[in-house]
This record gives C-alpha cells, structure tokens and sequence, in this order.
C-alpha cells in the first residue's frame, strides 16, 4: 500500500489548514488499472498508467514489467518515439545492472530448450530490444531493426543463464527466427533465406524454416516486371503499361497521347504556330508522365507480387496427424503450424 497526504490551505478558508485527506494506492489496483485499459484498447491510457505504477512503486517486483508493458502500449498507440524511449531506458538498465533474472522453467512438461529461451526472451529487459527492434522497423529502419536482435543475442550470451548446449542453441535459433522475419517483411528474400538456413533442422523452429526457404526458392521465378523495360517501351505511349498489365491506363495514354500530337500537328498545318506550341507542350508532358507512369507501374506489380508472395508464406500450413497412447488407448491429433 502506498500513502499519500494531500494537504488545502485557503486564506478565505481557515479552517482548512489543517485539513489532510489520504489518499490510498495499491500496487495490485494500480497494475490492474493499467492491464484493464490494455484489454479494452486505449493504449495511451494503459500506457499513462504502466509509467505512474513504475514511478509510483519503484521497489516493486512488477516494476520492470510495467516500465515494457508502458513501451508496448505506446507502440500500440502508435507513438514510436516514447515506446523507443521506453525501450532505450530498459536496454541502458540491463546493460549496467548486471545479471538477469528470468524465471525459466526447471520441472515437468516445460524443461524443454524452447521453453528455457521462450522464458529468456519474455523478460522484460529482453522485451526491450525487441521492442526497440520493432519500432526500428516500423520506422523502415530494417537494416537498424536486424542489427538490434543482433545485439540482443550477444547480450543475451553474456548473461548466466543455464549454459546448456541445448538451451543456447534453441536461445539463437529464436533470435536468427525472428532477425529473419524481419528481412522477410521487407521483402529481402536472399537475406531472409540466409538466416532461416542457419536455424538447426531438429530445434523447435526447424521445420518452420525449412517449410519458408522451400517456398522461398520459388521467389525467384515469381513473375516480375522491369521498370527500364517498361519504360523503353513507353516510347510508344501505352506500351509500357500493357507491359505491366495496366490495359485501361495503356489505352487512355495511348489515346491522350494521340490526340494531343494530332492536335499539335494540325495547329502547325493550319499555320497557327502559337496554338500548335502550347499544344506540343502539353503532350510533352503528357508523353513524359507516361514513361514515368509506366516505371511506377512496373514497381507497384513488383510490390503486389511481394505481398501476395509473404501472404501466402504466412497462410502456409504445415497439417500434421499424431498419435498420443493413453492408459485407455490413445488419441490422435490434428495440429495445422503457422
């Protein structure tokens, strides 16, 4: 419980002078305030409320908690500048403050490799990185944003946590997981297929990986379209954009263009020179912006055809039948991996 005394001194108001009223907070409400505006979407307010728990009960357990939920909910809200601020305090802390303390788990079903590093990178400090890595990204700062989960795993590796062989490597598999998701989002297929290779076939990420560099060997016959050519082939105007499948843009150029020279041409026969030279430079332009035009479209049929080809890696799914014996049988299992 926290204790504050507000006190009210008026000069029309003697009797108020002494007048204190408490005010009483608990960490438990407080934390809550935050976590209920989280689940109802207002970020911005969850995240207010995150930064006055920290500020508030500094000593608390959960404090480091609330300071990465703060950053997260700003991330939400999308405000980058306070959630990488948020981000930047809490990596600063790590790095001076010594050992982490993560709760990894130690008994039962959950003392697997995976379990271990999923622990390591749900601590809040760890959260840090990935956060500043986030908004790195968001900001198109990709190259920034890989460099970030770079610097995580060395940090991550000069820390004492269970050094067993299979706990760093699924610890680094993670990491090269998602430094290659971020390549795959900007459509860095060669660089994402570079770190999805590096993640071991027989940890927890292995055949998600090798499920993605399957489909990203058909990246490179993907159809695509050449910017140059298209625009080399908008020297006949409308050409360009047949090229890059813009049939309606192809035939409205091809037309405008057309018109507007057989409009110039008649002008300079009928001896109208100044008709005919206003004329020719607005087909100039028109003839200009359909080259320009036709290298724009080649671009957005190059986008689209990234898009669709990330959509489908992530709507991929991987259906798999198991069988599990049970003391009064066994049960099969259906389980589709994204």
């Amino acid at each position: 419980m926290f204790l504050i005394t507000t006190g009210v001194s008026c000069a029309l108001f003697p009797g108020l002078v002494q007048a204190e009223t408490p005010v009483l907070l608990y960490p438990s409400r407080q934390f809550s305030l935050a976590e209920r505006y989280a689940r109802q979407g207002r970020h911005d307010q969850a995240a207010m409320e995150y930064e006055r728990f920290a500020a508030l009960f500094p000593e608390k357990k959960r404090t480091e908690e609330a300071r990465i939920r703060a950053g997260e909910s700003w991330f939400a809200a999308g405000d980058m500048e306070r959630a990488k601020a948020a981000a930047d305090a809490l990596m600063d802390a790590a790095i001076s403050g010594g050992d982490w303390e993560p709760e990894i788990p130690e008994t039962g079903d959950l003392l697997k490799p995976e379990a271990a590093a999923g622990a390591i990178l749900a601590y809040p400090a760890s959260r840090a990185w990935l956060l500043f890595s986030r908004c790195q990204e968001a900001g198109k700062e990709t190259g920034p944003a890989v460099r970030t989960l770079q610097e995580l795993g060395q940090v991550l590796s000069a820390q004492s946590f269970p050094e067993t062989p299979a706990v760093h490597e699924a610890l680094r598999d993670e990491i090269h997981w998602r430094m290659a998701w971020v390549w795959l989002r900007s459509h860095q297929w060669e660089r994402a297929h570079l770190l999805f290779s590096v993640i071991s076939p027989e940890g927890h990420r292995g055949q998600d990986a090798a499920r993605i560099m399957r489909r990203l060997g058909d990246a490179a016959a993907a159809p695509r379209k050449d910017p140059v050519t298209a625009g080399v082939l908008s020297i006949i105007p409308g050409l360009g954009q047949v090229y890059c499948e813009r049939y309606q843009d192809a035939f409205i150029s091809f037309l405008l263009n057309g018109l507007l020279g057989a409009a110039a041409v008649r002008s300079f026969e009928q001896d109208n020179p100044a008709l005919g030279g206003v004329i020719s430079l607005v087909g100039i332009g028109f003839y200009g912006g359909n080259i320009v035009g036709a290298r724009g479209s080649a671009v957005k049929y190059n986008d689209r055809a990234d898009e669709e080809f990330l959509r489908q890696i992530r709507a991929e799914k991987d259906a798999r039948l198991s069988f599990c014996p049970r003391e009064d049988g066994g049960m099969i299992m259906y389980s589709l991996h994204f």
